[in-house]
């Protein structure tokens, strides 16, 4: 189910230390780590953007530059500066997380006053958060 007043973003900086290479270039079962991740979010927001450098990735959607460059947590405080009353963050190594989960996630984001709604199982950096701008409430 598509929500109207959400929209996703998909954090994509190129420098995975820990892997040594572009997680977003990783592939699974013939499609890209990001191909996987913008599917999903594709599945349940309205608009999906990458986050991140526009000449590495603005072939698969629209890019938003992330000026802070400096992880997880840095790309979702980016997605909070801009003019979204809901912003659905998910890492680009998350291939498996199903449409069912993500629909709930944004359904409990819209029917709570919270700010943040992240999994419980979640450890930080979240890998996946539904931010929720304090002007949106009712």
């Amino acid at each position: 189910m598509i929500h109207a007043n959400v929209s996703g973003f998909v954090p994509c900086r190129r420098k995975s230390t820990r892997m040594g290479q572009d997680k977003a270039a990783v592939t699974l079962d013939g499609r890209t780590l990001l191909d996987h991740a913008l599917a999903a979010l594709r599945e349940v927001c309205r608009d999906v953007s990458i986050l991140g450098k526009r000449e590495l990735y603005g072939t698969q959607a629209p890019v938003i530059e992330d000026i802070f460059e400096c992880g997880l947590s840095a790309a979702s405080m980016r997605a909070l500066q801009l003019a979204y009353a809901v912003q659905f963050v998910i890492a680009v190594d998350t291939p498996f997380l199903a449409q069912k989960f993500l629909s709930y996630l944004a359904e409990t984001a819209a029917a709570s006053s919270a700010v943040v709604t992240t999994p419980e199982i979640t450890t930080t950096p979240a890998l996946c958060t539904v931010y929720t701008s304090t002007s949106s409430h009712r």
